[in-house]
């Protein structure tokens, strides 16, 4: 186990900011209802993807590559998933994956201004949501 270092206070803060961004990004995408989860391990939404309970969540785990924002789904057409081309099976099989990389050269997500920033999380919850449909998931 590390020492807490003095980037907490910041860290927290942007944290804090980011899962912000992720519930308008949500609301903007028409999913409305978010709850809060999180944990020593991870910080999250979990969101309705129907009106039968069937559920989404999206956030990130603070050891593995806490710069990777995920959107998983856990009921969704294993066959087509798999032949989709879109997202990857979470660990074990126990959902499938949809991420984007924060701190690629691609996203250049830490360099943008606050409204880019938004507009990047809008179109991953967009981008994520249409490939789950794809693979048959009730979003």
């Amino acid at each position: 186990m590390d020492e807490v270092g003095w980037e907490l206070i910041d860290g927290v803060r942007s944290l804090s900011t980011l899962m912000d961004m992720v519930r308008e990004a949500l609301r903007a995408n028409g999913f409305d209802r978010a709850k809060a989860d999180g944990g020593t391990q991870h910080c999250g939404l979990f969101f309705p993807a129907d009106k039968r309970g069937n559920i989404c969540w999206v956030g990130m785990y603070y050891r593995k590559n806490p710069n990777i924002l995920r959107l998983e789904v856990y009921t969704y057409d294993k066959e087509k998933a798999k032949t989709s081309g879109v997202g990857r099976e979470k660990d074990k099989g126990l959902g499938w994956l949809f991420e984007l990389d924060l701190a690629s050269e691609q996203v250049h997500f830490f360099a943008r201004p606050r409204h880019s920033q938004m507009a990047r999380i809008e179109e991953f919850i967009k981008e994520s949501v249409e490939g789950a449909r794809k693979i048959g998931a009730p979003v």
